[in-house]
């Protein structure tokens, strides 16, 4: 396994398309069930992506300052500090932060089908939005999985690519 030391423009600009792709579906799914809701869902999410990705695993990343798999790491080295004596793995419990970008729209997407499925007696979907939103989920976690992951620095140590690794850290 070969490690990059700067990931390809190729593998970024995939992965920024899966990622648009899964917001602006989560987001219209949200958005179509309650304005508000949609709203501050929005709001949740560019906090999310571009505050508290950054201070919770960015600055601690062995590509701060380098261009790692998703592109943030040069922007957040001119924006943030890089954060000394904290391994990386070490905040990795405060990205439970992130779950309601995911949480919200699959609940969302599963009581659209419920309610359909027990007001006509079928699962309702007219757009097939829901099972779109989950593919794109699929693909791109086994996109980053293969291609991302494996030639990353922090592979070893990080739980998105081996869960393991939350139990091997949290010892030290």
């Amino acid at each position: 396994m070969t490690l990059l030391d700067k990931f390809p423009k190729w593998i970024i600009l995939i992965r920024w398309f899966f990622v648009a792709a899964e917001m602006s579906l989560a987001t219209y799914s949200v958005m179509a069930f309650s304005q508000n809701l949609g709203l501050l869902f929005v709001v949740y999410g560019v906090v999310s992506v571009f505050l508290l990705l950054p201070l919770i695993r960015c600055v601690r990343c062995y590509y701060y300052g380098k261009l790692c798999n998703f592109g943030w790491g040069l922007w957040v080295s001119k924006l943030f500090p890089r954060v000394e004596n904290s391994p990386y793995p070490s905040t990795y419990g405060f990205t439970m932060a992130f779950w309601p970008l995911r949480i919200i729209p699959i609940g969302l997407g599963l009581l659209s089908l419920l309610d359909g499925y027990l007001s006509s007696g079928y699962a309702l979907d007219p757009h097939g939005l829901f099972g779109i939103y989950l593919l794109v989920i699929l693909i791109h976690r086994r996109f980053y999985r293969a291609v991302a992951c494996t030639k990353c620095h922090q592979c070893p140590t990080c739980p998105v690519y081996d869960s393991k690794a939350i139990g091997i850290n949290s010892k030290s």
